[in-house]
């Protein structure tokens, strides 16, 4: 797992809203059942919980192995000093192999740097 790499990336930058709409599809498609509606998708991809991961209100990191993107988590800052993971996830390609367990550790990680102590663990 050591060739893993995780960086903080803006939720609107193209390679987040890229591996977010493939969050929010799948989830849609298990939840309903049915492919979302793309302005359902559009609308989710704006709203405060996905836009307010960064800076002052969270982060959203991105799981690479060399250029493929594995999958991204989210954690948000609450109550000055609580973080609140929001969501993990990998691509279907890549799962099974600890990739979501790595990216919850390294949020908790951050959020621990981020002087948060009451982290719950994901």
């Amino acid at each position: 797992m050591s060739d893993i790499t995780y960086a903080s990336i803006d939720p609107r930058d193209p390679l987040a809203l890229s591996i977010l709409t493939s969050f929010l599809r799948e989830d849609a498609e298990h939840r309903d059942g049915v492919a979302p509606d793309p302005e359902r998708v559009r609308v989710a991809l704006g709203a405060p919980e996905i836009a307010g991961l960064q800076g002052a209100g969270g982060d959203l990191i991105i799981a690479r192995r060399g250029d493929a993107v594995l999958g991204c988590g989210g954690v948000r800052w609450i109550e000055g000093d609580t973080a609140e993971p929001t969501l993990i996830y990998v691509l279907p390609a890549f799962r099974d192999a600890g990739i979501e367990a790595g990216i919850g550790a390294e949020l908790e990680r951050r959020a621990r740097l981020s002087g948060r102590r009451g982290v719950p663990q994901v």
